[in-house]
C-alpha cells in the first residue's frame, strides 16, 4: 500500500479497504493480484428469514 501526499489524487483505495473491512488479503499471481475483503454483518432479522 502506497503512502500518498496529501495533494495526490489516488493511492488510498486499498487503505480504505483494509481499514473497513473486517477481513481483507491480497494474492499475489505471476501477472497482477487478487484483493478480497470481508464485512461481517448482522444477521436478517426473522420475518425476513422466511420469506426466503
Amino acid at each position: 500500500m502506497r503512502s500518498p501526499d496529501a495533494d495526490q489524487c489516488s493511492g488510498r483505495g486499498l487503505r480504505l479497504a483494509w481499514e473497513l473491512a473486517d477481513d481483507f488479503g491480497v494474492t499475489e499471481h505471476a501477472v497482477g493480484k487478487t484483493v478480497w475483503l470481508a464485512f461481517k454483518i448482522a444477521s436478517a432479522p426473522a420475518w425476513l428469514r422466511s420469506r426466503a
